[in-house]
């Protein structure tokens, strides 16, 4: 993706980032004593926690829940909280297209157009996510951008996400951005740098209006 397509899609991004975004998602808290039959009612209604919650939920078997393991049905509350503004169910729906687009590398000719759409909603859930904060989705944008398989490799713009992953505490983005900076040089690294001073500004822009 050339730099002015992808400054476009940064900018739609942005704009598209909901007013739900400041919902808490501490599902786990406040849906720990609730009936799953009164969840999936707040999920079917609207409820972003809810959503959450069925998205973990489906997304691993827990001993004694009457909730079994769904990937497919785990994906669509994820999506769903994802379309309310939950930064996490963002980036958890971004993971499984980007997923979904990488397990399509290989394959034949005409599942390059599935491919291809897959990748670009990778990129635009993960780019939302991020811009909310959601640190998982910078080192994932970063490993995406480092490995060019899903998006084209650019390893500034790959710098760029893992420095903002490190400044939000990831556990693994130091390890990455230390042996990527290893392939750039001083001035390739300042760019980067100052990418993410610029998305940090948008964010804290978008925040304050």
């Amino acid at each position: 993706m050339k730099s002015s397509a992808f400054h476009a899609l940064f900018v739609a991004v942005i704009l598209l980032v909901p007013a739900a975004a400041a919902v808490a998602a501490d599902t786990d808290d406040l849906l720990k004593d609730t009936p799953f039959e009164e969840i999936l009612a707040k999920a079917k209604s609207g409820d972003a926690k809810a959503q959450l919650w069925l998205g973990k939920a489906y997304s691993f078997q827990k001993i004694g829940s009457k909730v079994h393991m769904d990937l497919k049905e785990s994906f669509r509350w994820y999506l769903a909280a994802a379309t309310n503004g939950i930064a996490e169910a963002q980036y958890r729906t971004g993971s499984t297209y980007y997923s979904e687009a990488l397990s399509n590398f290989s394959r034949k000719p005409e599942d390059q157009a599935k491919r291809k759409q897959s990748a670009n909603m990778a990129l635009q859930w993960l780019m939302k996510a991020a811009f909310q904060g959601e640190i998982g989705a910078c080192h994932e944008l970063g490993r995406g951008f480092r490995d060019g398989k899903v998006f084209t490799k650019d390893e500034v713009e790959a710098y760029k996400w893992f420095h903002l992953a490190v400044e939000g505490k990831h556990q693994f983005a130091e390890y990455d951005r230390n042996a990527l900076s290893a392939k750039l040089t001083p001035a390739k690294i300042e760019e980067a740098k100052e990418r993410a001073v610029r998305f940090n500004k948008a964010r804290e822009a978008a925040r304050s209006k």
